[in-house]
């Protein structure tokens, strides 16, 4: 009897503490050589109608100050890979590297690496962003920004 109260306790409380969990919003690791950053969406619908919030929160955050964006030491040679969760693969998206596409289309894979050209690195670097697409070709529906800095040697 007691064995099945303590049962009984065990499951209420874990269903409790499922109910109380939001699901995390989709996540992008790019890396370079041995450093990696990880980062969860700036702005995410985690439903297909992206909302007006959303429209305006993926706006807003290219604007932000660039020390609030991690980054990732670069060196010019070197491959950058980006690897993102399947929420992503599934909504399919693209990759910029200072405001330039660095594939021809959306994604539709996990995983997408390039060669880090041989150019002249501003010290504040040049911002990676990756931006997940909505159901619409005009309607963004997630982004996550990086900053891609020179390596100090």
């Amino acid at each position: 009897m007691k064995l099945q109260v303590l049962a009984a306790g065990v499951a209420g409380v874990a269903v409790l503490a499922l109910a109380g969990c939001t699901k995390p919003t989709p996540e992008v690791t790019v890396w370079s050589g041995t450093s990696s950053v990880v980062r969860p969406a700036t702005c995410w619908a985690p439903d297909t109608t992206v909302t007006q919030a959303v429209r305006d929160c993926i706006a807003q955050a290219t604007s932000q100050p660039t020390d609030s964006i991690p980054t990732l030491e670069v060196t010019p040679g070197d491959v950058v890979g980006i690897n993102v969760d399947e929420p992503l693969v599934e909504a399919t998206w693209l990759p910029s590297v200072g405001g330039q596409a660095l594939s021809q289309g959306p994604i539709d894979e996990s995983y997408f690496r390039f060669t880090y050209p041989n150019v002249e690195t501003p010290p504040e670097g040049f911002l990676l962003a990756v931006t997940a697409r909505g159901t619409a070709a005009d309607q963004d529906r997630g982004l996550w920004l990086f900053r891609l800095v020179p390596a100090t040697n």
